[in-house]
């Protein structure tokens, strides 16, 4: 595995994730892996888990890495972008970035999936 995510992050330059943070993400359906074992939790918790991970490889493997929330959350930034050595990101930087995104992760989902202006539209 380890060989195919350092493939990957040589493959691709630029990572791009949209997080759908609308209050449908609310609904416990959802499941991550806790240790060995997997656990039940909201849409929301398992994306958060998601994101949490390529954040910290973004991090790690020096490839730079957005994440764009489909609403804009009621604190915290819509929009993070984390690691990558070619944005000349400090450690200090890259680190509150994390956090702050992080932060965003834990609060409660809302709005609603692709509301108006949500994202850019192409013309």
């Amino acid at each position: 595995l380890l060989h195919v995510l350092i493939q990957e992050a040589r493959a691709f330059a630029y990572r791009f994730f949209i997080i759908d943070n609308s209050g449908s993400m609310a609904a416990r359906d959802g499941s991550y892996l806790d240790g060995r074992r997997m656990r039940g939790c909201s849409r929301w918790h398992e994306l958060g888990e998601a994101a949490r991970f390529h954040s910290a490889f973004a991090d790690a493997a020096g490839v730079p890495c957005a994440f764009h929330l489909l609403n804009a959350p009621a604190l915290g930034r819509q929009y993070h972008e984390i690691g990558g050595r070619g944005l000349g990101l400090t450690l200090t930087l890259t680190l509150t970035l994390s956090l702050s995104l992080s932060l965003t992760l834990t609060l409660t989902p809302k709005g609603v999936a692709g509301g108006a202006g949500a994202l850019p539209r192409s013309p």
